[in-house]
């Protein structure tokens, strides 16, 4: 009796042992957490919105995490540190753009590769202001469209928003569908318009 009392306890706490790894690597793995790597920075005119921890992307992959943002004298300046997993490659004509993850806000750091195949960016490099583009303004794009929002459904104007933030950062898959979105909207509007 003493014995299988020993042998049962021995199978749960192994069965929790297996469960809490195979928990934590699902955790880390929709966290898309890359371990370790070559820290490296970038200075932006304006990091609005990003946050310590957020992603780091390249061509919409996670490639590692924002570490630290400080400001920097006596530009005011933003200089932006984050790292990258092992073997991912930046260079001097590395391009890095902060975009929305979503409409609620939240931002990542993207990496493309600029003009030219450039030189290996040292461990450590920086990312000139030059070579920077910070998130495009939510409030700015909303101002410009209000009147248009005006006479929509909410879920419309969801849809039109969200494919507007992804054209304009280069996501979208193609403008025409945005135009074609608007043309619909439009045709809404003015079909109001003549009831009202």
């Amino acid at each position: 009796m003493k014995r299988s009392m020993t042998s049962t306890a021995l199978k749960v706490v192994a069965f929790l042992v297996v469960s809490a790894v195979f928990a934590a690597t699902v955790a880390l793995t929709m966290r898309g957490v890359t371990p370790g790597g070559p820290t490296y920075a970038a200075v932006f005119a304006n990091s609005s919105g990003l946050k310590v921890d957020e992603d780091v992307r390249a061509a919409g992959v996670t490639v590692g995490r924002v570490e630290a943002i400080d400001i920097v004298q006596p530009n005011n300046q933003i200089k932006v540190s984050f790292h990258v997993q092992d073997g991912f490659p930046l260079r001097t004509t590395t391009v890095a753009t902060i975009k929305y993850k979503n409409l609620i806000g939240d931002r990542y750091l993207s990496l493309s590769q600029g003009d030219g195949p450039g030189q290996p960016l040292v461990e450590g490099g920086t990312i000139p202001v030059t070579q920077t583009h910070p998130a495009l303004s939510l409030d700015e794009l909303y101002n410009g469209f209000s009147p248009l929002f005006e006479g929509l459904q909410p879920e419309q104007i969801n849809q039109l928003s969200t494919s507007l933030v992804m054209v304009l950062q280069g996501e979208g898959t193609s403008v025409n569908t945005l135009l074609t979105q608007i043309g619909s909207l439009s045709g809404t509007l003015a079909d109001r318009d003549r009831v009202i």
